[in-house]
């Protein structure tokens, strides 16, 4: 089992590790461990709280399909989102489980030693866990430029070639972007110019910059387009691939059932 975000990361992203809030604690398994990982939550008191119950045959689709699920505990309200795929419905992102566990970094939590990403795992899944959402949540950004701060040496090489080999390429520089750009969070070199030659990175600056910006509390049409602009830079390095590939990975994706479809299908 893996950690993400949570505690783990306060500890190593913060000097001080109360100041990033923590709201529930999310675990990594293999695939094949999902199901064994979700009968022990229930053993310790975990109930599946989104979606609510399903029957034996709809949770097996539910763990082929989809990629978390998200348990509660009637006795306190520490709850937890249990993971098989890291990004969930951002299938690119899929290393294996066994080569994330190979490259794992142990964090001293209260004396006792907690397995979570490595460092440069850690950073592309804070940039596209913040762009699947749409960076909706400034804390995120502050996540990404702490975490750069306390980590100077990072494998970047490395982590652009495994963004790269997910096309999630301009995900990753235009989360490094506003981090730099609003947070001041140090970059190399490379990157820096790496960043100002991409275009598409550049276009979003400013609009995702001024909706994170707002201080009239309301929320306008902008909020919502930012994700499908998101997956658009996705779909963008999606047309790397021959016109076959991209047309079967679209054909999955369009196939592949809704959660909703899952709980509606009688199984």
């Amino acid at each position: 089992v893996l950690t993400l975000k949570g505690i783990p990361l306060a500890h190593l992203a913060y000097e001080i590790p109360a100041l990033r809030e923590v709201g529930d604690i999310d675990l990594l398994v293999a695939p094949g461990d999902a199901h064994r990982a979700l009968s022990l939550l229930r053993e310790f008191g975990y109930q599946p709280a989104h979606p609510g119950p399903l029957s034996p045959n709809q949770e097996l689709a539910w763990i082929r399909f989809k990629g978390e699920r998200h348990c509660a505990h009637q006795g306190h309200q520490i709850e937890v989102d249990l993971h098989w795929q890291p990004m969930g419905g951002l299938g690119s992102f899929a290393p294996a489980f066994a080569d994330l566990w190979a490259r794992r970094q142990m964090v001293d939590v209260r004396d006792h030693a907690v397995p979570t990403l490595g460092p440069e795992d850690t950073l592309l899944y804070l940039c596209l866990h913040g762009s699947k959402h749409g960076w909706v949540a400034l804390k995120w950004l502050c996540d990404v430029a702490e975490f750069l701060r306390r980590h100077p040496h990072l494998d970047w090489e490395r982590l652009r070639a495994e963004a790269a080999a997910c096309r999630a390429g301009h995900m990753l520089l235009h989360g490094l972007a506003l981090a730099a750009m609003l947070l001041d969070a140090p970059l190399p070199p490379d990157l820096t110019a790496a960043i100002a030659a991409d275009p598409l990175v550049q276009a979003d600056l400013a609009r995702t910059c001024n909706r994170l910006l707002r201080t009239d509390g309301t929320v306008d049409r902008d909020q919502y387009l930012y994700s499908a602009r998101q997956n658009a830079l996705r779909l963008r390095e999606q047309q790397k691939l021959s016109r076959g590939q991209y047309l079967l990975e679209q054909l999955c994706i369009t196939l592949t059932p809704t959660g909703a479809e899952i709980q509606w299908v009688s199984l």
